[in-house]
């Protein structure tokens, strides 16, 4: 899963976990993301 697409959705959710803080992440349905970005989030945060 290497798409340009989940690599921008990716980013994007990150930057606003980062702007946001850490409970964004959390209390986001992350099971309705792939789940290579649902670890990337998970370890990210």
């Amino acid at each position: 899963m290497g798409s340009l697409t989940d690599e921008y959705l990716e980013y994007v959710l990150l930057d606003l976990s980062n702007r946001v803080g850490v409970d964004f992440s959390h209390n986001f349905h992350l099971e309705l993301l792939p789940s290579t970005l649902q670890f990337k989030i998970r370890r990210t945060c």
